[in-house]
């Protein structure tokens, strides 16, 4: 399974990767994991990468964590289960909105992944 983790904060990528590696190995998931940090290296991953998770900060330096969801779920067949991870739950709602499937919380916990998980595995 490949998982996309896109943030503009080098410890937040660390963290969701730490506690996917994670529950992988307990799942006995076989886990690719990428993590970036512009919405610009989304969108390429993204077209080019093919992940089966994104998890996307609503945040983003260059091109809102919106913009990217609406732009790519309007042109592509394969849809990978988008999860959007902020801390405010407007921003939570507007990803949903525009074509999130799951949204987290900031800081992300082992138990708001594990249930992600849960759904996508």
């Amino acid at each position: 399974m490949r998982f996309l983790i896109v943030d503009d904060s080098v410890t937040n990528c660390c963290v969701l990767r730490q506690v996917l590696t994670a529950l992988c190995a307990e799942a006995k998931i076989e886990a690719e994991i990428k993590d970036v940090h512009t919405g610009k290296a989304a969108l390429q991953e993204w077209l080019l990468w093919r992940p089966d998770v994104i998890w996307l900060d609503f945040h983003l330096p260059d091109i809102s964590g919106v913009a990217i969801v609406s732009h790519n779920r309007s042109g592509l067949s394969q849809h990978p289960y988008l999860v959007s991870v902020t801390s405010d739950a407007r921003d939570a709602a507007l990803m949903k909105r525009v074509g999130a499937d799951a949204n987290i919380s900031k800081p992300v916990t082992r138990e708001a992944v594990a249930a992600i998980m849960q759904q996508v595995a």
